[in-house]
């Protein structure tokens, strides 16, 4: 009206014109001004109608019967690119030539006559043209409507309408996030969105969002990350809030994980509103609910994104949907993930809580228990204490998985030595007066055997355990309780001691003198003279008893000749008699296992273990098959009867074989008898590895055994760890030979040979892992176990490539194991990570890939 002197009435038209993308030339609206025969033609109703109809023939014929007399002068020219037509003169035409002329002549970029973006109207043109009731109503049609059309035609017309330009974008997104909103009207809100300012690259990736196709729809997503990166603040929220209005709505699973990974790299962006964050979150939880195991990973990759950047607001959402939430093994994700974040005391016991009734909960499946494990853990002192007040009230069945959670708790988290004694008070009364299952339970407990207690309540439960072994008859019992009471150590000799005094001749006296031998072994110096003189007397008495049947108590004798300064006084006197009767003994096989821990003792002097060494390897030679034992003829050939008919392969071989073992290792061996014990190590092996040598798998076990330990040993030469690892290489096909070359090439050897082995020993193990039968999974894990252990040697250079790649190598196979569900990896993985020389981001890897398999995933710090 200011710049043309029309009226507000044509001005009106005029703004109605452009809601259609028709537009009207300067040159025109100055003419009309003074020309009522052209106001007349603009004002004609037929220009708004159907824009097809709009042409220029009939543009002419409708100004001669409004009597304007220059008609053959008007043009429609119009666009097909944007859709703009514009009513023109031919003066306007001939005029924007000679400008277009001009303009290339000067090499500036032309424009053109039709329009691309609405005309700037003043806000004072604006609120004149529209009235506040006017655009009450656009509003309300544009967000209420239930008319196509009309939303399509209020959108137009809300474009120019006197609002600022965040309430037009405010309006024009919930015109995008409406669920109901027809496929043509959000065409025309992105279009609008385009009108007033919102880059055209952005609006077309919009609009890809509700492509039908998903291969579009994912290019769309991933246009947009892209995108986001230089977005400003206004197009970057309204970009996330049509995302999440999708994100909600899909059901296709790999829109939804390229979603989940833009929303994550937008965290910073969507933490700043707490209702998009809270949607996303409900969200995501939906989907979990649906697709648990295909969306875990993505969903806790955002949510920790969120969380790095908002923890507070990431910890009060997660805590709202954990009540909410009706699905286990959501509850239990977001316990995990929640645990980083919690910081109040009550909130951290109220997580506990929760925690610990979920891994009560039969309906959540094992491995996500294990995570929760994990989760509490970290809790330390809190959990411990809840799974403790549940106990009294639990179920047998319940029990049992608390008493196992108290176990991992205490032996694995940071727990005070109070909470570690009330732990294993709890576990002896349990022993006491609890049902058996409950029993079995707490005796599979590493805690009952933790070293932080005092020797009184370690010598307690010692007790109570050997009591139990005249109780308990479930399978399995006695060598749990004699694992434990060896794990106990020496406080547990001198109850041992008086339970086999007392119980003797039995099985579980039996089982006392096993793990008394094994423990006074295992820790020499710390027997007593008082009690090494009452065990000499108690088992040298019954070597002396020819009616004795069982002979576990010559290893208690063994033990405490070979390793305690009495005893020292009685080993040649023990030795001789058990030698010199070895085979008349009714325990013969026990006694050549007691005449090998005598052999390889520190009491032992060097003529014991050249007298002991010839007949050890006289026995693994075969020369005392026929000498020492009674022949006996069979349905299935020839067999030779040793003590009460046991037979050769399976336990006097397996003994004189582990009687070498002990010799080559004892510290006064001298390098000759050490020499000689690893050449027939590898003269029977080369036998048995070729079949010349037929040998049962007892037999077979205990050399592979053998030569492990004799090339792990630090007084072997260099020479031979290396002549005893390319032996047993050859026999890859055997569980023991592949756990035995991981232990040779993972000691911290620097010398080249042994380099030059590890290398190839690693490359070797990747191999067989690669041709490897996906049924045989044992083996299959102890070639990665072997290979990790390899790659993790802090010895190799790290500095060359081939050292370099077979990280990488392995690195790829293990990650590959975890993938696949092999979650014993966990620990050459970890010994990876704390290779010195591994480099940052490989060690940055390892800690990402065991997050998100074990639930270690921590997306807050502690204070």
């Amino acid at each position: 009206m200011g710049a043309y002197g029309i009226g507000q009435r044509l001005a009106t038209r005029v703004v109605a014109l452009l809601s259609k993308k028709v537009d009207v030339t300067g040159t025109l609206l100055a003419q009309a001004a003074g020309d009522e025969t052209i106001e007349r033609l603009l004002l004609a109703p037929e220009l708004l109608g159907d824009p097809e109809a709009l042409t220029e023939p009939m543009l002419r014929q409708r100004a001669a019967e409004c009597g304007y007399r220059e008609g053959e002068l008007l043009r429609l020219v119009g666009d097909p690119q944007t859709g703009w037509r514009t009513i023109a003169l031919e003066d306007d035409l001939l005029a924007e030539q000679v400008a277009a002329e001009e303009e290339d002549e000067a090499g500036v970029e032309g424009r053109s006559l039709v329009r691309a973006a609405p005309t700037q109207i003043s806000v004072r043109e604006t609120e004149e043209l529209f009235t506040p009731e006017e655009v009450a109503r656009l509003k309300l049609s544009v967000l209420t409507s239930q008319n196509p059309d009309e939303r399509v035609e209020s959108l137009r017309k809300l474009v120019f309408a006197p609002m600022d330009g965040a309430q037009k974008a405010s309006i024009l997104l919930n015109v995008l996030i409406d669920r109901e909103a027809e496929p043509r009207v959000r065409r025309e809100a992105i279009r609008s969105l385009e009108q007033i300012g919102f880059r055209s690259d952005m609006a077309e990736a919009v609009r890809g969002l509700f492509r039908e196709d998903a291969q579009e729809a994912v290019y769309a997503i991933q246009r947009l990350g892209a995108l986001l990166r230089e977005a400003e603040e206004g197009e970057a929220a309204l970009i996330l809030a049509v995302v999440l209005e999708v994100f909600d709505q899909t059901r296709d699973a790999e829109i939804i994980g390229e979603l989940l990974h833009l929303i994550g790299r937008s965290a910073s962006i969507l933490v700043s509103n707490y209702q998009k964050t809270e949607q996303f979150l409900q969200s995501a939880v939906r989907h979990l609910a649906r697709d648990f195991d295909g969306l875990r990973p993505q969903v806790e990759t955002a949510i920790g994104a969120c969380a790095r950047q908002a923890p507070e607001l990431a910890a009060d959402l997660l805590w709202r949907e954990l009540e909410r939430s009706e699905s286990p093994r959501v509850r239990s994700l977001l316990l995990n993930l929640s645990e980083s974040l919690a910081r109040e005391p009550a909130r951290i016991a109220e997580l506990a809580r929760r925690a610990v009734s979920e891994i009560l909960n039969p309906a959540l499946p094992e491995s996500e228990k294990a995570r929760l494990r994990y989760a509490l853990v970290r809790l330390g002192e809190p959990a411990v204490q809840v799974a403790l007040d549940r106990m009294a009230t639990a179920s047998s069945v319940e029990r049992s998985e608390l008493i196992r959670l108290v176990d991992v708790l205490c032996t694995e988290s940071q727990v005070s030595i109070e909470t570690v004694r009330k732990s294993i008070s709890m576990l002896l009364d349990l022993l006491k007066l609890a049902d058996v299952l409950t029993r079995r339970s707490v005796l599979q407990a590493s805690l009952l055997a933790d070293q932080r207690v005092e020797r009184p309540i370690q010598e307690e439960v010692s007790r109570e355990l050997l009591t139990l072994m005249t109780e308990l008859s479930l399978p399995g019992s006695l060598d749990m309780i004699q694992n434990t009471l060896e794990r106990i150590g020496p406080p547990a000799l001198r109850p041992a001691y008086e339970f086999m005094r007392r119980a003797h001749p039995s099985e579980p006296a039996e089982r006392a003198a096993l793990a008394m031998g094994r423990i006074i072994e295992g820790a020499p110096g710390q027997v007593d003279d008082e009690l090494a003189d009452e065990i000499l007397e108690l088992c040298m008495g019954l070597l002396e008893d020819e009616n004795i049947e069982d002979g576990a108590f010559t290893i208690v004798l063994a033990s405490v000749c070979g390793y305690t300064a009495r005893g020292a006084t009685q080993l040649d006197a023990a030795l001789k008699k058990l030698k010199d009767n070895l085979w008349k003994l009714p325990y013969s096989t026990d006694a050549l296992d007691a005449l090998g821990i005598m052999a390889g003792s520190d009491n032992a002097r060097g003529r014991h273990q050249e007298e002991l060494f010839e007949l050890f390897d006289a026995i693994v030679r075969f020369r005392g098959r026929t000498t020492v034992g009674v022949r006996k003829e069979t349905e299935e050939g020839p067999v030779f009867e040793f003590g009460r008919e046991i037979d050769f392969d399976i336990r006097v071989v397996p003994s004189a074989v582990k009687g070498l073992e002990r010799i080559c290792l004892s510290r006064q061996a001298s390098e000759q008898m050490r020499t000689g014990i690893g050449k027939r190590l590898l003269v029977l092996w080369e036998g048995v590895s070729k079949v010349r040598i037929i040998w049962g798998p007892a037999a077979i076990e205990a050399l592979v055994a053998a030569m492990c330990s004799a090339a792990c040993s630090p007084m072997a030469s260099t020479d031979m760890k290396v002549r005893l690892g390319t032996s047993l290489l050859r026999s890859l096909n055997k569980l023991s030979v592949v756990r035995s070359v991981g232990q040779i090439c993972s000691q911290p050897d620097t010398s080249p040979q042994m380099q030059g082995l590890a290398l190839q020993v690693g490359a070797e193990t990747l191999d067989e892992w690669e041709s490897s039968d996906l049924q045989d999974v044992d083996r299959k894990l102890a070639l990665l176990k072997s290979a990790g252990q390899i790659a993790a040697n802090t010895a190799l250079d790290s500095r060359s490539d081939a050292v370099r790649r077979l990280r990488e190598r392995t690195l790829e196979a293990l990650f590959s194991g975890l993938r696949e569900g092999m979650t014993q990896v966990r620990e050459p993985l970890l010994l990876l990570r704390d290779c010195p020389h591994l480099p940052a981001d490989q060690k940055r890897e390892i800690d990402e890939r065991l997050g998100k398999a074990f639930g270690l995933v921590r997306i807050g710090t502690h204070d």
